[in-house]
């Protein structure tokens, strides 16, 4: 009886200070071997972990290993040696591991998270380009998703690394343009290949219109005293006038 190992990829390329990858190792069983198998790692470029670093196959099952290049791994290409033992049966995989430097990456900011846009004001949308990985190129902004009756006073221009915009939202009054309620609305920046979104959720409000009247007492509106009237929805109110006291 004997076994033998094999993985799932055989090949990885590791980011500098990206993501984990994955990889699957399988001790296969020949001849009805049927003895766990004692894994152990060799090879390993510095900056570069894996975990576990040692486990024990149990034959026909896999287990998985992540490796990642930290931020203190260097770019090249690495073989990596994962070598199983059970009694006195010795075999080896070679894991074929390339570090490389990232590509240059930007994040897309947009806040605040709810806009809240009244028809009766503006609103200021804020949105930024956060460079990663020497990133120093300009980015074309959109926004999408705006409602019936919203616009943008300043359409945005180019974004450039840490110099944030700021953009005016408008909502339009009157019959058939801008409603209370909530939209999502998606900012997007593109930069050649590189395309990130941001999404804002949008809450657009007409507030009820009210007035408070007030009544004057005396010949002089100038002068009067006033008269604090109740608070009165719009329409249409017929008012008495009463004098009292002498006709001088």
């Amino acid at each position: 009886p004997d076994f033998s190992l094999s993985l799932n990829p055989a090949s990885i390329s590791l980011s500098i200070g990206g993501a984990a990858q994955q990889v699957n190792i399988t001790a296969n069983a020949v001849g009805g071997f049927n003895t766990p198998v004692n894994l152990s790692i060799t090879g390993l470029p510095t900056g570069v972990t894996a975990s576990p670093t040692s486990l024990t196959l149990a034959p026909g099952s896999a287990q998985t290993i992540s490796f990642q290049a930290s931020n203190s791994a260097t770019a090249g290409s690495a073989a990596v040696i994962l070598q199983g033992v059970s009694g006195t049966e010795t075999h080896s995989a070679t894991l074929s591991l390339t570090v490389a430097v990232p590509a240059p990456d930007f994040q897309l900011f947009a806040g605040p998270s709810t806009l809240n846009l009244s028809t009766i004001a503006d609103t200021e949308l804020t949105i930024a380009l956060i460079p990663l990985n020497g990133f120093n190129a300009a980015a074309a902004v959109t926004v999408s998703g705006l409602p019936t009756g919203v616009s943008l006073e300043n359409p945005p221009l180019p974004l450039v690394a840490d110099i944030p915009q700021r953009i005016w939202l408008n909502a339009e009054l009157g019959p058939g343009t801008a409603t209370a309620g909530q939209t999502p609305i998606t900012v997007t920046a593109t930069s050649g290949t590189i395309t990130h979104t941001a999404q804002v959720n949008l809450v657009v409000t007409t507030p009820t219109l009210d007035f408070s009247p007030f009544l004057f007492a005396g010949s002089d509106p100038g002068n009067a005293t006033p008269i604090p009237g109740l608070l009165l929805s719009p329409g249409t109110y017929t008012f008495s006038i009463m004098a009292s006291g002498s006709n001088d």
